[in-house]
């Protein structure tokens, strides 16, 4: 497969596991959002999947990138 700089980016998201979080066990997600051309990630630990918690790790995904590709995508 071959990609253009900034043409798409693949999205993961899924639970890594169970932690101590302020003495309480929660579930820890990890957001994975990689550039396909250039292999540059963003990774970010959460406490859940909502929409809101989905929303706000992408636009500091797209934050962190200086902008957003072309064509997001999601992981195979």
């Amino acid at each position: 497969m071959h990609f253009a700089p900034g043409e798409e980016a693949q999205i993961d998201f899924g639970e890594i596991a169970a932690l101590d979080v302020g003495g309480v066990k929660r579930r820890v997600w990890l957001f994975a959002l990689t550039l396909c051309y250039s292999r540059y990630s963003y990774y970010e630990l959460v406490l859940d999947q909502t929409v809101p918690t989905f929303l706000g790790v992408i636009r500091r995904a797209f934050e962190d990138l200086g902008g957003v590709p072309t064509r997001p995508g999601t992981a195979p």
